[in-house]
């Protein structure tokens, strides 16, 4: 298993303290999240953050070896209905751009 996550500089590190060095931080705490962009560096856009993140769980989970050790793995009903289940998730991480895109989130609920 593998999880992609941006950084989030928390108060008492370097990067928080040196923050308007490197980037810049959100006053939204939501960004503070699993699928958040807290810390934005100068050189990237938080649309570019998203954009890495999603196809760094594509090329991760797409590796046919990877892919073939799961389907080698099958041994039970249940392990049947897990592999169906992340199926449908790496779809969606291939069809639907802007899996992570909580801006889309917001706008939907209201949140501008």
């Amino acid at each position: 298993m593998a999880s992609f996550h941006a950084i989030a500089p928390f108060p008492g590190t370097h990067l928080h303290d040196h923050v308007k060095e490197y980037g810049t931080l959100s006053e939204d705490l939501r960004d503070f999240t699993y699928q958040g962009a807290a810390f934005v560096p100068h050189t990237m856009t938080r649309e570019q953050i998203w954009e890495l993140r999603q196809r760094a769980y594509r090329t991760f989970y797409s590796r046919p070896r990877y892919l073939l050790g799961k389907l080698a793995g099958l041994r039970r009903r249940h392990d049947l209905e897990a592999a169906v289940k992340s199926a449908r998730s790496l779809f969606w991480l291939w069809a639907r751009k802007g899996v992570f895109d909580m801006s889309a989130d917001r706008r939907r609920a209201g949140g501008g």
